[in-house]
């Protein structure tokens, strides 16, 4: 927390999921009364939780509640839960079921990135943000997908490093250069 109160207007603090069930709870409820967090941040594959999982819901509540956004790793990878449970679509139920709560996509849905943008194109309430993407999909052709769609979200598009794996430097410059090529861009509105 230092280091966010120390320098608020460039980092904030958030509570990441790391398990289900009361106790997770109880320590999330706890972290939100201290006015430090401004985030919940939910890895489905990492915490093996479908994001439709009803166990899920207490979280989305009290983030709704204290109006603070739910961040999602959109990556599908791993074998904790099955992948059409971790598919972009899945976001377009939880935008509707909780219309108040404020869904980020992290990562823009990853390799499914255009399905990702039609969920934020549907619904207010979810945004892309686009971390390790630019960098992961290097020279693959799902990058020019990630670009067209960060072309076509207006103004709920969200920069984000993923450092350390990136570092912040150097991914804001990868970042800054692949979106000078393209036609039209909302640099205000990103940056």
């Amino acid at each position: 927390f230092a280091l966010a109160e120390k320098y608020s207007e460039r980092f904030s603090t958030g509570f990441c999921l790391t398990g289900l069930g009361v106790g997770e709870l109880n320590s999330f409820e706890r972290h939100l009364k201290t006015n430090r967090v401004r985030f919940l941040k939910i890895h489905p594959r990492q915490v093996g939780v479908a994001p439709l999982d009803p166990a899920l819901e207490p979280f989305f509540q009290q983030a709704t509640q204290a109006g603070i956004p739910i961040i999602f790793d959109t990556y599908i990878r791993g074998d904790r839960v099955p992948h059409e449970e971790l598919a972009p679509r899945v976001y377009d139920r939880l935008a509707r079921k909780h219309p108040n709560a404020t869904l980020v996509l992290a990562h823009a849905g990853a390799h499914r990135v255009l399905d990702a943008l039609a969920v934020a194109q549907a619904h207010a309430n979810v945004y892309l943000e686009v971390s390790h993407v630019l960098g992961y999909f290097d020279g693959a052709a799902v990058l020019d997908d990630i670009l067209w769609a960060m072309n076509k979200i207006d103004k709920r598009l969200i920069y984000g490093s993923d450092f350390p794996e990136y570092g912040i430097k150097d991914y804001s410059e990868r970042t800054r250069r692949l979106v000078a090529e393209l036609p039209g861009f909302d640099h205000k509105s990103f940056w």
